[in-house]
């Protein structure tokens, strides 16, 4: 798969995991509908990142920010397990065939792990922004750093993490977790 649409895929399930904590506005199909999607590429993701499992494993903790890579892939791994088992467990759409007995339990885990998740993914992306920058240069076949366009983009990227963070601060996404 090119490097672009492993990119838009990756984009895609982001967007996907925060348009899924929309639930009050989006109703519980369609909030089915898109982890179901998302889970998707998240599995195909893994596939084409699968690489990295054996030779993160070879390697070890080479040091502090290895270790860190390592810890925020396990704790997302965890996370998305507790996700897609709880979804399993909870459906009252796509999985509710499926002879599992739901439990109040089984929902609020669901929910606390959603907002880890956001957490961790914020973590996982920002520990690959300067590859994924790069990549983003080479895609959209841009010259060598530009200090104005670098500067743009800082202001952009800033204020889209003051809005994330006033956005956690309304929503009192701590008490949450």
């Amino acid at each position: 798969m090119s490097l672009q649409a492993r990119l838009l895929m990756n984009l895609v399930a982001g967007g996907l995991l925060l348009a899924a904590l929309a639930y009050d506005w989006l109703g519980n199909l369609a909030h089915e509908l898109i982890g179901t999607v998302m889970f998707g590429l998240l599995f195909a993701h893994n596939t084409f990142n699968r690489r990295w499992y054996g030779s993160a494993v070879r390697k070890g903790g080479r040091d502090l920010r290895a270790w860190l890579n390592s810890a925020t892939i396990a704790a997302l791994a965890a996370a998305m397990l507790i996700l897609l088992t709880t979804s399993i467990i909870i459906s009252r759409s796509l999985f509710s065939a499926l002879p599992i007995a739901s439990s109040f339990g089984a929902r609020q885990l669901h929910a606390q792990a959603a907002y880890w998740a956001l957490v961790v993914v914020a973590v996982h992306v920002g520990m690959r922004w300067s590859m994924i920058m790069t990549s983003m240069r080479s895609w959209l076949r841009l010259g060598a750093p530009n200090a104005g366009r670098t500067w743009i983009l800082r202001v952009v990227a800033l204020s889209i993490a003051a809005y994330g963070i006033h956005s956690w601060t309304v929503i009192g996404t701590s008490a949450r977790l």
